[in-house]
């Protein structure tokens, strides 16, 4: 084999070993049809990162249905549209509503856990050579304490659920919609919006 042929066969081979791990790395995020995943527990600091990045929009929709705002059990609504301001700190969640510049009521919690769902819905074809889309929920719940508009008893819960798509390597990019879910004894209630660009 001349020195040139030589060369030649070497470049293919450091192409080709490079090449394998690229191709790796990009199919451990890539997801397969029928692909379900439920996982609860707590929070890797990767889970937490994500988090930490998430923004919400400045809004929150009370969900009524039917309903009138005053007819909602567990808080004192007038309204079914809020200002919202979130606030993150290392124990937890606290949303504030605002109402004609003036604070209407607070919640806040300390969830501990993560709970994960991911799953192929299989209600559309991916298209000729993409990728499979996942559903996703991350949701996290907890005791909550409220203040102001809402009178919540002893033993309720808030559930913050964050709503989205993507591959199977979950960023804070793929959650685009949030509800949070209030429940107690004899009640419960909803608040609904978008999130903005991530951090």
């Amino acid at each position: 084999m001349s020195f040139r042929s030589r060369i030649a066969t070497i470049a293919t081979a450091c192409t080709l070993f490079l090449a394998i791990p690229a191709a790796a790395i990009a199919c451990a995020c890539c997801a397969s049809t029928g692909q379900r995943f439920v996982e609860t527990g707590k929070a890797s600091d990767y889970d937490a990162d994500q988090l930490n990045r998430i923004m919400f929009d400045g809004k929150a929709e009370l969900l009524t249905g039917e309903a009138e705002p005053g007819d909602i059990r567990g808080l004192t609504a007038t309204e079914t549209e809020y200002v919202l301001d979130v606030t993150r700190q290392a124990a937890g969640w606290t949303f504030t509503f605002k109402t004609g510049g003036a604070i209407a009521g607070t919640l806040s919690f300390s969830p501990e856990k993560l709970a994960k769902f991911e799953v192929d819905t299989r209600l559309t074809e991916p298209p000729a050579g993409g990728m499979v889309t996942l559903y996703k929920e991350w949701k996290q719940t907890a005791a909550v304490t409220g203040t102001g508009m809402f009178k919540l008893p002893e033993g309720s819960s808030l559930s913050l659920i964050l709503q989205g798509s993507g591959n199977s390597c979950t960023s804070a990019e793929d959650f685009k919609t949030w509800s949070l879910v209030v429940q107690g004894n004899g009640f419960s209630f909803l608040f609904f919006s978008k999130l903005a660009q991530s951090k």
